[in-house]
Formats: structure tokens, sequence, C-alpha cells
């Protein structure tokens, strides 16, 4: 019950910021926040890899320092230098972007349209990223046993670009899906909006 509460009023929140996105005559169709302790799909996988990633950066160091220590060459003083910024990113991969991904996904609500998809976020800073409805050409759905699951959308590569959309030729950064939804539920919204839009 708690758990609904807290998710009734971050939609609430979010509710009047959706509203300040939308153009005149533009009706939302369908809007959830992700459930809490969703994840973004491939963040296990990244931190595994981290996990590898710092343990190889840190042999490195080791053995650098070993080295510097020893009194040889002049160069061997650069390699702890060197090994450094690997470190670096090591804990960024294993302890530091899990944490962020989690926090920035728990400040996010999805939307549905009669124009577009918005993805609405609110940590680190308020950003909006937006996909009109005729850029969608498929749609995957992955479902956990808890009945949350995600929502991937194939997009028309005239509408892709690095950031976001409207660009040609580049994939996105990041994957335009919905993480942590009722992923049933968004795809039966946002197909019959589709199949509308095809009948009108």
């Amino acid at each position: 019950m708690r758990d609904e509460m807290e998710q009734y009023r971050r939609q609430e929140t979010y509710r009047d910021l959706i509203d300040a996105e939308l153009v005149p005559g533009e009706t939302v169709i369908w809007q959830q926040a992700p459930e809490q302790g969703a994840r973004v799909r491939g963040s296990v996988i990244t931190r595994i890899f981290g996990l590898f990633w710092l343990a190889f950066s840190l042999v490195w160091e080791a053995f650098a320092l070993t080295a510097a220590s020893a009194g040889g060459p002049a160069l061997t003083m650069i390699f702890p230098i060197f090994g450094l910024p690997f470190v670096a990113i090591g804990v960024w991969l294993v302890f530091l972007m899990p944490g962020r991904q989690n926090r920035q996904l728990n400040s996010t609500l999805y939307a549905a349209t009669d124009r577009r998809l918005l993805i609405l976020t609110a940590y680190p800073q308020r950003t909006v990223r937006a996909m009109p409805l005729e850029a969608i050409r498929s749609m995957t759905k992955r479902v956990n046993r808890n009945g949350s699951g995600d929502l991937y959308f194939g997009l028309d590569m005239a509408y892709v670009s690095y950031g976001g959309y409207a660009g040609r030729g580049r994939m996105p950064a990041v994957p335009f899906a919905f993480y942590g939804i009722d992923a049933d539920e968004a795809q039966r919204a946002i197909q019959l909006q589709l199949d509308s839009r095809k009948e009108g």
C-alpha cells in the first residue's frame, strides 16, 4: 500500500510537468512511472564488466607501483599515473554508475500522447526526450515474473540521431525504451493510437 501511494504521488508530481510539455490539442493517452526497484536492462552486465575492468586495473596499478618503487628506469615512474584513469573508470562502472541510473529511473515518468512518446526525467536535471509516433516501426516488450516489464521501440532511421531524434544515419546513444512499467498496457495503448492514425 505504501509503495502504491508513493507511486501515485510521483505520478501526480510529474503530471504537471508533462502537461507543460504538451502542445495545444495534444492529449495524453497513457502514462506511468517505473515501478520501485526497476532497473535499466543491461546494468548488471555493465557492472560485471566493470568488476573485471577494475580488477585488471588494480593488478596493473600494483605491478606499476612495485616496478616504480624498485627504482628502475625513469619511464617506470609514469606507469602508476597511467593506470589511475583506468582505476577511476572501474570505480565508476561498479559503484557510481548503477546508483546514478537507479536515481535517474526513480525520477522518470513515461507518457504516450496522440502524437508523441515522452520520457521525462528530473534527475540530475530536468530533461525531456520525445519521439513522434510516426517514427515507431516496431515495439518489443520483455515482461518480468512480477508483471512489470520493459518496452523497446524500433525507430525509423530518418528520426534517429545521437542525442535523441530528428537526425539521419546515426544510432542513438541511449535506446528509446520504457523501463519497469506495465508493458502490456503501454503497448496496447500505443498500438491502438498507431492503428487509429493509419485508419484516419
